[in-house]
């Protein structure tokens, strides 16, 4: 099952369950539109956000829920995060950095549902979902964040990112601080997690690792 959703590359997606069943996949593309389509429903396509021309093409794309609403959050190349309310599509927050932004990743920290935010220049902020405050500032890659993943390890919240200088890196999520690292060969594309593994795609290669809780501080991933 299959649908064009518009003239631009599709770049990023997120996708949730309906009420009454079916999902919703909702598409941002190159040109900076955003398409919600409705697999397997008679609803016709939604146009979210129109194609932008001068505020940079869409690099990544997360959905949230906060107060009970769902937002669609776009990372974009122009430095915006911009946070959508998925009923309505009205701009709730924006934030701009000083570089692209390149990942995006949701979670919690402590009770807060959060959204992790990667940039070029390999700059990490923790924003709350609810206003945008941010809450933690990471700092320790030297090339561009490519990819964002929360964990739970050891009953505490935890922040992988991975990064085109080839290293990927845990960051507690209580204080800031790099609990974690581990160097790879190549560009780190993408990470994900899941339970007690860490899957990291680097070059053509993937690789699992397990993560244990860093006791004490100056201790690494193996």
């Amino acid at each position: 099952m299959g649908t064009s959703l518009g003239t631009a590359d599709v770049v990023a997606l997120g996708v949730l369950p309906r009420d009454g069943g079916g999902v919703q996949v909702i598409a941002g593309s190159s040109d900076g539109s955003v398409m919600i389509w409705y697999p397997g429903s008679r609803h016709p396509l939604r146009e979210f956000v129109t194609g932008r021309r001068r505020t940079g093409d869409i690099a990544c794309l997360a959905v949230a829920e906060t107060g009970g609403e769902h937002l669609v959050v776009t990372g974009d190349f122009d430095g915006y995060v911009r946070f959508r309310s998925l009923r309505t599509a009205d701009l709730v927050h924006t934030r701009r950095y000083g570089a692209p932004v390149r990942a995006l990743a949701t979670g919690t920290r402590g009770i807060d549902p959060c959204i992790a935010v990667g940039t070029a220049d390999g700059k990490i902020r923790v924003l709350r979902l609810a206003d945008a405050a941010v809450l933690l500032a990471l700092r320790g890659h030297t090339a561009a964040v490519r990819s964002l993943t929360f964990a739970r390890l050891g009953g505490e919240d935890v922040l992988f990112s991975g990064s085109a200088d080839g290293t990927v890196r845990g960051w507690d999520l209580r204080d800031g601080y790099q609990a974690h690292r581990i160097d790879l060969p190549d560009i780190v594309q993408t990470v994900a997690h899941q339970e007690t593994s860490l899957a990291i795609g680097y070059g053509r290669e993937v690789s699992v690792f397990t993560p244990v809780t860093a006791q004490p501080r100056e201790s690494r991933s193996q």
